[in-house]
């Protein structure tokens, strides 16, 4: 009853989402999906080059995701609908494997199991995460990473309760396959290497006891980050990299703040772009008379949609 439900409300959402995000413009993929292709796809076919592959995106290495983009390519010429097809099982996976955390702690309350296989497919397709529908190429990155980390973190919950080193292992093994669809998985080993730390410090606390399996844990997240390091890439567009410590603790102080305070730093102008004077409004401007033919605010704007001046939207 409860997997029959989430898969009919999945198939449904993934559907309508389908239905939506499938356009006669929709298949073009974004800009970004370029670059990631340059040097894959070529005049002669898809090329895969390693040093292609590891070219950073940006910020990130994501060679999954661009293995993705040149099976895409062959299979349908790189149209952003088969991205799009892709994005959408690849949510339905990982509601799936969330749905399967949810069973292992709420299997004694099927009410709540149930109440679960609605709502959490209803988050996966909300509108939350249309992006990552509708433009492919961003759901095939940031949902395989995703799909990854979840999966590390089913595997570390088993090591946790069956205290066997294979599951650390393989939560180790998902982690890396995250952080090579998208950085951001880098969390997942933060979180692996501070338990393992934590577990050599004090063995007494649950889960695997195996040593050997511990510190080349440990050693491996360590190499991994220090090669993330070492060849970290940073657009000219983007900020620089900043982890403010003191910033950090200001915002975790800030629900003691009272209500007011918390107001006026919200409303507040940034210091380093300071609030624009309001102009004066011209003292003939309500009463100097109108150009024939010239349109109000409201209905300039509903003139620009009804001519469609913007161009379709999705």
């Amino acid at each position: 009853m409860f997997l029959s439900t989430a898969a009919v409300v999945i198939a449904i959402l993934a559907w309508l989402t389908f239905r939506r995000a499938t356009t006669p413009w929709s298949s073009m993929p974004d800009a970004d999906y370029w670059g990631n292709i340059s040097g894959l796809i070529t005049e002669t076919g898809v090329k895969l080059d390693l040093a292609a592959l590891f070219h950073h995106n940006n910020e990130h290495i994501v060679p999954i995701p661009k293995l993705v983009y040149a099976a895409n390519y062959l299979l349908t010429s790189g149209s952003n609908t088969g991205l799009i097809v892709y994005s959408l099982l690849v949510g339905a996976a990982c509601t799936l494997l969330l749905l399967l955390f949810a069973k292992d702690v709420l299997g004694g309350t099927p009410p709540r199991l149930l109440l679960c296989a609605v709502l959490f497919p209803l988050v996966m397709f909300s509108a939350k995460l249309t992006h990552s529908y509708f433009l492919g190429m961003s759901g095939a990155i940031w949902l395989t990473a995703d799909l990854f980390v979840i999966a590390s973190a089913a595997c570390f919950a088993k090591a946790i309760t069956t205290e066997r080193p294979g599951w650390l292992i393989g939560a180790l093994t998902f982690g890396i396959l995250g952080v090579l669809a998208y950085s951001t998985a880098v969390y997942i080993l933060l979180v692996l290497l501070i338990y393992c730390l934590a577990k050599l410090w004090r063995p007494t606390l649950p889960g695997p006891s195996a040593t050997p399996a511990l510190v080349g844990t440990i050693a491996t997240i360590v190499i991994v980050l220090g090669l993330g390091l070492a060849n970290r890439n940073q657009p000219a567009s983007h900020p620089e990299f900043q982890f403010d410590i003191l910033g950090l603790g200001e915002t975790a102080s800030a629900g003691k703040r009272s209500p007011a305070y918390l107001n006026r730093q919200r409303f507040a102008p940034s210091p380093s772009f300071p609030a624009r004077p309001s102009p004066s409004p011209s003292p003939t401007a309500s009463t100097s008379p109108r150009a024939p033919g010239a349109r109000s605010g409201p209905a300039l704007v509903g003139h620009m949609q009804r001519t469609n001046i913007y161009g379709p939207s999705i």
